[in-house]
């Protein structure tokens, strides 16, 4: 399935980056904790509007460690030739 840009007209004003990005990590972090995570894992998803929108790991073995996060694209990382490249 091809990643349509939902940045731009038509879609732009009907859908903002914050939905959909939101719902993606959503996706993301219930199909790491069904699927692809042992029992010592965690995933959630994190969101501080605009900011912030990522897929956190934790391991669940004695205190909660942070040991993983997969940072989502949103516009603001996206402006520059070299953010775009990054």
């Amino acid at each position: 399935m091809p990643l349509l840009d939902h940045f731009h007209p038509p879609l732009e004003d009907e859908i903002p980056w914050t939905t959909l990005y939101a719902g993606w990590a959503t996706r993301i972090a219930d199909d790491l904790n069904e699927r692809w995570l042992t029992l010592d894992y965690l995933a959630a998803e994190i969101a501080t509007f605009p900011e912030v929108i990522e897929v956190r790991v934790y391991t669940e073995l004695g205190r909660r460690k942070l040991v993983g996060v997969i940072e989502l694209v949103s516009p603001s990382n996206k402006d520059r030739t070299g953010e775009r490249r990054a």
